[in-house]
């Protein structure tokens, strides 16, 4: 079959001509099919890459201390993801809006660290922090902007856009301090730093385990990249908003079947982030449900959103990054 190859490359060319063309598709969506095409040209090579690529990352803990202070190299990464979703949620809302955003971002996360301190705080976790706690925190601050008239619908949007970028820059943190980790199976990542909870916690020191966090990696990426696209086509704020539920919860129901933390409770037979994730899609799916007025348009960010978003960043950074490991304080350490 000498003329397959070439025959398979004049098909490609002539549908990215006619979905450029006839309108269908913009330059953006061909380019990156283009690239979408190129990763899965050797599937088994580029998994093998990304296994490699984690693992070592997961064995990279490092702490620095500066008096009292410790400054751990995870840090940079909850700080990205603050920096990247301020960031993102800014540019596609209203630039007076901005007070609003920094008011459901320190809502979403207060509450993922009380919901950890109460699903899973302990003497070796004083400050933990739990993604169901943060999406609980964010909807009860955008529940009090509706309340005093705030412009709830853009900011859903916003945060619905802005989510699995912060999700997917933040599970590099879970890599490299072990939380979210998977159950042991054949083929998987093997974990041997002892500071992380993947050898603390769950004892799997050299065991070969499923790289849950870079499943919800993958997953948000595809999740960001949709959502992104659905709000440049000019899809509604509910829609987007319920839709990042339904997505995330599918995902995250998938991803707890190979998740293996010990101190993850059941209900029923099932993890209750499975429950959690089934709650997030029927609740989507009612959002979904509800109309609304048109967006702004994205627009470039302004100096007052940079630096804002820089400074939250930095506030990130030091509440998922930066400890006190000789107090017994509560909420003074990150880990053991």
């Amino acid at each position: 079959m000498r003329m397959a190859k070439p025959i398979c490359w004049l098909w490609c060319l002539g549908l990215t001509l006619s979905c450029l063309t006839t309108g269908m598709h913009s330059l953006a969506d061909v380019l990156l099919g283009a690239v979408l095409g190129a990763l899965c040209a050797r599937p088994d090579s580029l998994w093998k890459e990304l296994l490699g690529w984690t693992e070592r990352l997961g064995n990279s803990w490092r702490a620095w201390k500066i008096g009292p202070l410790r400054i751990m190299n995870h840090s940079v990464w909850p700080g990205l993801a603050g920096f990247t979703g301020l960031l993102l949620a800014g540019m596609s809302a209203e630039p007076r809006e901005l007070g609003w955003m920094l008011l459901v971002s320190v809502s979403a996360v207060a509450g993922a660290g009380l919901w950890a301190q109460w699903v899973e705080g302990s003497s070796a976790l004083l400050r933990p922090f739990g993604y169901y706690g943060s999406i609980l925190g964010g909807l009860l601050a955008l529940a009090v902007v509706k309340c005093l008239g705030g412009p709830a619908p853009d900011l859903v949007a916003a945060f619905a856009v802005a989510a699995p970028w912060v999700q997917a820059i933040g599970r590099l943190r879970c890599i490299v301090q072990g939380c979210c980790h998977g159950r042991p199976v054949g083929w998987g990542i093997r974990v041997t730093n002892p500071h992380s909870r993947v050898v603390k916690l769950a004892g799997f020191s050299g065991t070969a385990i499923h790289p849950t966090p870079l499943y919800s990696i993958l997953a948000n990426v595809v999740m960001g990249l949709l959502l992104l696209r659905l709000r440049l086509s000019g899809a509604g704020p509910f829609l987007l908003g319920g839709l990042y539920l339904v997505l995330a919860g599918l995902s995250r129901f998938a991803e707890e079947a190979y998740r293996g933390e010990p101190q993850t409770a059941r209900l029923a037979g099932l993890p209750l982030y499975q429950w959690m994730a089934v709650g997030s899609v029927l609740g989507g799916m009612l959002l979904m449900g509800l109309s609304s007025s048109p967006l702004p348009r994205l627009h470039a960010p302004s100096m007052g959103l940079l630096l804002s978003s820089l400074v939250w960043g930095l506030v990130c950074a030091f509440a998922m990054g930066m400890d006190f490991p000789n107090s017994n304080r509560r909420f003074s350490r990150l880990t053991g």
